[in-house]
């Protein structure tokens, strides 16, 4: 079963980055293309693990 927080900060993170996605083209009605969200995504997703494994190698409470 999923953890509901992560579901909660993954549809956060779809809906801000959706809202930077219309800023930036200045389109309000813009969207992601095919499988260019979850490429986004599995790049937050490695950056959050490489983040807890270096605080976990260093000692630091998250």
């Amino acid at each position: 079963m999923a953890n509901k927080y992560l579901v909660y900060m993954e549809t956060n993170l779809y809906k801000q980055g959706l809202l930077l996605l219309r800023q930036a083209l200045d389109n309000s009605t813009a969207d992601f293309r095919p499988g260019q969200w979850e490429a986004i995504e599995e790049l937050l997703q490695e950056r959050y693990r490489a983040y807890l494994l270096f605080n976990a190698l260093v000692g630091e409470k998250v």
